[in-house]
């Protein structure tokens, strides 16, 4: 019955999680080809027919791009999201659609899902975190910044993955237009790393962690442009120990590969 992750992808190109238990299998997002998404199912042990459903955050389309082929040849798995994003995306698919709203909580299967505000250049975006048995993971990307609602759920996760999207120096400075730029940095944009170290400094102060378990950090949806994996954990890494906190003691952290599967995580 353990509560499991995968990243298919992660990042600006198509974004795609597996969660799934023994019993329920689910994605979050479909923003990759159909067939980059069985693989990546594969890759994890998992059948593609098996899916029971998408929980899609938000209707950019590095979240939605495989949807209507996916849904196409798996015509059971249903679409779960906001009535905000369903008017975006109801033409990608004739699955059924369920409509789901932040602070309101649901089921599928064995898995307890919460869906949380987000703060992002959508119409009604929303993250979500899941709890199977005891034990919870917490996805939280493509956000501006990160919201109290987020972060009560991330507080008490096992298992969190988090968007580190930028380094503020090096976007101010990249080929991206002006526009761009004031957008990626607004509070309806993208998490940088400092941001995201700011915020596991705070989830370890509020949280009940003890010497017996700590969470696992993913840090996720990197930049192509203006990060890379070491830079980002060296920002997140710094930042945490200017206030005592330390990667290994108190957190366990790695980084998503934007166009890479990932190894498969027990919560």
């Amino acid at each position: 019955m353990c509560l499991r992750f995968c990243s298919i992808a992660s990042g600006s190109s198509g974004n795609c999680y597996l969660v799934r238990t023994d019993e329920t299998v689910l994605l979050v997002d479909a923003g990759l080809s159909c067939k980059k998404i069985e693989e990546g199912l594969a890759a994890a042990d998992t059948k593609s027919e098996d899916v029971e459903a998408i929980l899609v955050t938000h209707e950019h389309i590095d979240h939605v791009r495989g949807i209507k082929p996916l849904t196409n040849k798996y015509p059971n798995i249903e679409i779960y999201c906001s009535e905000g994003t369903w008017k975006h995306i109801s033409g990608e698919t004739n699955s059924q659609h369920i409509t789901v709203a932040a602070g309101k909580d649901f089921w599928i299967g064995d898995i307890r899902i919460c869906p949380f505000k987000l703060s992002h250049d959508a119409e009604e975006p929303i993250g979500f975190s899941f709890e199977s048995e005891g034990r919870i993971l917490t996805i939280l990307t493509d956000s501006g910044f990160v919201t109290e609602q987020a972060h009560e759920y991330l507080v008490d996760s096992n298992l969190i993955v988090l968007e580190s999207n930028h380094d503020v120096d090096t976007l101010q400075v990249c080929s991206y237009p002006y526009e761009l730029k004031r957008r990626i940095m607004s509070d309806f944009g993208h998490i940088s790393n400092e941001t995201a170290g700011m915020e596991l400094c705070r989830i370890l102060k509020d949280g009940k962690w003890g010497l017996l378990e700590r969470p696992t950090v993913l840090l996720a949806h990197l930049s192509k442009e203006t990060n890379f994996p070491e830079m980002a954990e060296t920002t997140v890494k710094g930042i945490m120990e200017s206030e005592g906190y330390y990667v290994g003691r108190h957190l366990d952290m790695h980084t998503l590969a934007r166009d890479q599967f990932s190894d498969v995580y027990n919560v």
